[in-house]
């Protein structure tokens, strides 16, 4: 808000007007006469607005309970491979997902580390 006239009140003999004002300086009280023979009348309402648009057909309009299957799948993939550590190579892949609305989540790992070969000596 910028500015703006507040809590305006008439005088007791209806000559004064007089309300809180905000400026740029702040809270001000201001007054102003009142002189009816000064008033202009307001012109007549010209309905400028569009009618309303036709009610959709075939709208869901009941109350029904939520099925998040539809719409629970994957939404994510990543690969990871882990270099030679103690056990050798190291391979993963998961995926995280979830339902439109947010309300149910779902997520996989799946892990593989084969076996290294073991160094033998002749």
């Amino acid at each position: 808000m910028r500015t703006g006239a507040f809590f305006p009140e008439l005088s007791p003999d209806d000559k004064t007007l007089v309300y809180v004002g905000y400026t740029s300086y702040g809270f001000d009280l201001f007054a102003m006469d009142v002189d009816p023979s000064t008033w202009t009348v307001a012109p007549d309402y010209v309905d400028t607005r569009p009618d309303p648009p036709s009610p959709v057909h075939g709208a869901i309009l009941g109350r029904h309970r939520y099925n998040p299957l539809p719409t629970l799948r994957p939404r994510s993939w990543t690969f990871d491979y882990a270099s030679p550590g103690l056990f050798g190579n190291s391979y993963t892949i998961t995926t995280t997902g979830g339902d439109v609305v947010g309300h149910h989540g779902i997520a996989a790992l799946c892990a593989s580390t084969p076996i290294a070969a073991i160094p033998t000596s002749r």
